[in-house]
């Protein structure tokens, strides 16, 4: 099907619906709207949120996708039954804060005013949402292969394939949150309202959930230290390009990284090594 939404409903079958959560009698969600096997359900918009229900939009390389919304109900029903809940939102997370910090005094699962939505502080790791062989150093060029190309490409992987769980990401604070720079909007993407993101410093240290249930502050210094020991850890052949992801709007020029989000091997790969001592 090429990763074509339009095939995949039309021949394949109609996926779970990416659900924001109710509001009163109604329900958000990003769907897919009613054509081929979804066609007696009723689901309203189409095929323009497919990029939700895939990883990472790499082509156009605007980076959003399933990664970036751990808030949707099929997740946070297993925590507090909300999308806006503080356990989603790092309080250091103050530029997305501000904007939806008056949805948590809602009872509803999902609330929308018109003006404001955010997703959570937290993310997962796309490389390791896609079969391993989609990052693999095997590929040609190295470290990427169209997902489309391959047999399994979207599926995505057990746990039990990791091979390093205490050395691969699983989910990360998205945005620059700990050694803060002295300003909080990322001046470098237009509009004035994006924050710099976990890899946009070298001082950066996101928090981190590894593979292996332990969490930790994560330093850009370290993981790019771990590629000075052991070699590229992180694709730049992806359609991303060598900067990886929104490497060129960082805040200084000695950062350097894409680690969690291009994983080289994907769930089977590292981003980190053991700390030398």
């Amino acid at each position: 099907m090429n990763g074509n939404c339009t095939t995949y409903l039309a021949t394949i079958a109609c996926p779970p619906q990416a659900m924001l959560g109710w509001d009163g009698g109604a329900i958000w969600g990003y769907f897919l709207g009613s054509s081929g096997k979804c066609a007696s359900l009723g689901y309203p918009p189409g095929c323009g949120n497919w990029v939700v229900y895939t990883p990472i939009n790499l082509v156009p390389n605007d980076g959003f996708g399933a990664w970036r919304i751990p808030g949707l109900k099929s997740f946070h029903d297993y925590i507090n039954g909300r999308f806006y809940d503080s356990t989603l939102y790092a309080p250091k997370d103050v530029v997305p804060l501000a904007n939806i910090s008056k949805y948590f005094t809602s009872p509803s699962e999902f609330t929308y005013d018109g003006t404001a939505y955010e997703d959570s502080t937290y993310c997962f790791s796309p490389a390791a949402m896609y079969d391993a062989k989609v990052f693999a150093k095997a590929n040609t060029p190295p470290g990427y292969a169209n997902p489309t190309t391959l047999p399994a490409g979207y599926r995505s992987p057990p746990v039990s394939r990791c091979k390093y769980p205490s050395l691969k990401t699983r989910m990360i604070e998205h945005n620059w949150l700990q050694k803060t720079p002295d300003s909080l909007i990322n001046t470098n993407f237009g509009g004035g309202a994006t924050p710099w993101f976990f890899n946009h410093g070298y001082t950066s240290e996101p928090a981190s959930l590894f593979f292996d249930g332990h969490i930790e502050l994560v330093g850009c210094m370290r993981a790019q230290q771990a590629e000075q020991r052991a070699g590229q850890l992180w694709s730049r052949n992806t359609p991303l390009g060598p900067a990886g992801y929104f490497g060129g709007q960082s805040y200084d020029f000695l950062v350097g990284t894409s680690f969690h989000v291009l994983t080289l091997d994907g769930i089977e790969g590292r981003d980190v090594l053991g700390i030398e001592g």
